[in-house]
């Protein structure tokens, strides 16, 4: 088992997570929806973003912090500009 936090950035909230390293980190998404009902986001382990193509043994380690943030490619570029 691999154990790491998911921190939800948008939510200000997180949880610790148990995953067998051998599970695909679409496991993790399906978590993200079903606790959070957050669609559209990215996950990243520091600076990089993890794959949703690979197992987790290969993208998360033990004690990691994976945090999940709204995906900028979501957000319409009319509203960007007024920033």
């Amino acid at each position: 088992m691999v154990r790491f936090t998911l921190r939800n950035m948008a939510r200000s909230s997180s949880m610790r997570v148990d995953l067998d390293p051998r599970d695909d980190v679409s496991e993790i998404s399906d978590i993200v929806l079903e606790c959070w009902g957050s669609e559209g986001f990215l996950m990243t382990n520091g600076y990089r973003i993890i794959g949703e193509g690979n197992r987790i043994g290969m993208e998360i380690s033990e004690g990691d912090v994976v945090d999940i943030i709204p995906d900028p490619r979501g957000i319409p570029t009319g509203f960007i500009n007024r920033l």
